[in-house]
């Protein structure tokens, strides 16, 4: 498993390179943070009402579409770590997330 600890980038280069991860269908595991601060949605999420894009964009934050699912998410101080799992070997979903979470945990303290 190819394990990729990344520097600070943007959001938008940030997701330009889990789309190529996924693309590339290795298995790879990649640690990184946001700069600058962003909030991100799942892949084909909605925009919420309560989000002014022209003020938040103002402010120098950055509003990216995740090429994955879930809901909404703000980055700034957050530690992010993207997972990419080839299908015909990929474990149940749930015990993936248990194990992902349970190893950053040991990785990064309590």
């Amino acid at each position: 498993m190819n394990v990729i600890v990344d520097a600070p980038h943007s959001a938008a280069e940030h997701m330009a390179f889990d789309e190529q991860l996924a693309n590339e269908a290795k298995p790879a595991v990649r640690v990184f943070t946001w700069e600058p601060p962003a909030l991100s949605l799942g892949f084909k999420q909605s925009v919420p009402d309560w989000l002014n894009r022209t003020h938040w964009e103002a402010a120098g934050l950055e509003l990216v579409e995740r090429p994955t699912g879930g809901g909404i998410a703000f980055h700034g101080s957050d530690i992010s770590i993207s997972i990419v799992v080839p299908r015909p070997s990929c474990p149940p979903i749930s015990s993936l997330m248990r194990l992902v979470c349970k190893s950053a945990v040991r990785l990064f303290g309590t």
